[in-house]
């Protein structure tokens, strides 16, 4: 399985709070050949991001924003 979609995987444990989008999503449904990142739109709520962070620490190399203060 490919990395991004053991982390849409990962993310989604237990309810779903993300979906994959933009580069991944496009390889995915075969309308490109490849993409180099991985983009998530995530549910809005506080325990969604918490868990998002906690399944992708340790294997994603940065940090998840939310996106405040950008």
């Amino acid at each position: 399985m490919n990395v991004y979609l053991e982390l849409t995987k990962r993310f989604n444990a237990g309810r779903l709070r993300s979906i994959i989008c933009s580069g991944q999503a496009a390889v995915l449904h075969r309308v490109a050949v490849m993409s180099k990142d991985g983009d998530w739109i995530l549910h809005e709520d506080e325990e969604a991001h918490k868990a998002v962070c906690e399944a992708a620490d340790g294997v994603l190399p940065t940090t998840v924003s939310t996106g405040e203060g950008e």
